[in-house]
């Protein structure tokens, strides 16, 4: 609004949507401009025919297209707070930009040339370095003691992209940088397991396969949950394998009578080994082993536990077989072993 010769005169009108965010800016002697957002940020501007749009990756800008009878396409080089180099702007980010984009990587209007924080809620003048509207969270909210300070006068180590609640430039960096690891780091591939008995295998074998054909060995590929029915059977352990082709294969057997067994021949039980060996010649399973341990029930829960003395597997390759059977429909809990299981 100008005023001349006390009679007050509009320049220009501003439309906001209904989620209060600015959508268009209808200057008297212009073609009105709307505004289009992603999430927070200006992302186009369609003004007449004449259409510009920002890309950019997560928060770094990349380029500019301005697109009427033909179509123009500019990198853009920004600083860490978004602000265009190709403009020097002042600690307070007087200076005039060309780009959609100006000092930190906002929008300045193009009458008044301040900069319509917060998707138009308030507006920050450059020259003047502060707003000119009270926060409507200050002085006993997050907008501080002084309802009309920008940045909390430190505009070097923060931005404002709300109008409202400053952000710290060392924060902001931190979680910049801890989203793109998030994104950038690839999953980590498990190793194999190592079997420390692997010169036992030919005799585990025979073991096994004599125990299942005198019908005292069960071995179940798990891919349901009435896969594990024979967990409601009382009297046997249960170990399993999961293979690098994300199979989980379980081995059910009797429970010894006596838990000190570990001092009887090891031939006389089916071992990890043996099931994974198994499961390639019977399920055709990857030959390598990522992870292993034992199926139980305690109090109507399925649990899972790492144990196996023939591979030893860390606490932390529960989480995958975890995952694993979730997809499957079957959820289960995860135990650290504290103590000898056979």
């Amino acid at each position: 609004m100008n005023q001349s010769a006390g009679t007050p005169r509009v320049m220009c009108r501003y439309g906001y949507d209904a989620l209060d965010g600015l959508n268009l800016c209808s200057p008297l002697a212009a073609v009105p401009t709307q505004r289009f957002y992603r999430q927070d940020q200006l992302v186009s501007e369609v003004q007449g025919a004449r259409r510009r749009t920002l890309f950019q990756h997560g928060q770094q800008l990349i380029a500019q297209q301005d697109s009427a009878e033909d179509v123009a396409t500019q990198l853009l080089a920004t600083d860490t707070k978004r602000s265009t180099l190709s403009t020097a702007y002042s600690v307070y980010g007087a200076g005039h930009a060309p780009q959609l984009c100006g000092f930190n990587g906002e929008r300045a209007d193009p009458l008044t040339a301040a900069y319509l924080l917060g998707k138009g809620q308030r507006a920050f003048n450059t020259q003047l370095r502060r707003f000119h509207s009270p926060d409507t969270q200050s002085p006993f909210g997050l907008g501080g003691m002084n309802a009309y300070a920008y940045c909390l006068g430190d505009p070097v180590n923060h931005v404002d992209p709300t109008g409202h609640v400053p952000v710290s430039l060392a924060l902001k960096g931190l979680r910049a940088i801890s989203r793109v690891k998030s994104v950038a780091k690839p999953p980590r591939r498990l190793s194999t397991l190592v079997n420390r008995e692997v010169g036992n295998i030919a005799e585990e074998m025979q073991t096994t396969r004599d125990l299942i054909k005198s019908n005292r060995t069960w071995v179940t590929r798990v891919d349901t949950h009435s896969s594990l029915a024979m967990l409601d059977q009382p009297g046997l352990l249960h170990k399993f394998v999961y293979t690098r082709d994300k199979q989980i294969i379980m081995g059910s057997f009797p429970r010894p009578l006596n838990h000190a067994y570990v001092n009887l021949p090891k031939a006389k039980y089916p071992s990890h080994a043996s099931f994974a060996k198994y499961a390639v010649q019977e399920y055709g399973a990857a030959d390598e082993v990522v992870s292993a341990g034992y199926f139980f029930k305690e109090d109507g829960i399925i649990k899972i536990k790492n144990y196996s003395g023939h591979y030893r597997p860390e606490f932390e390759r529960m989480k995958p077989v975890q995952k694993r059977l979730k997809k499957l429909g079957i959820e289960v809990a995860t135990v650290r072993n504290d103590f000898i299981v056979h």
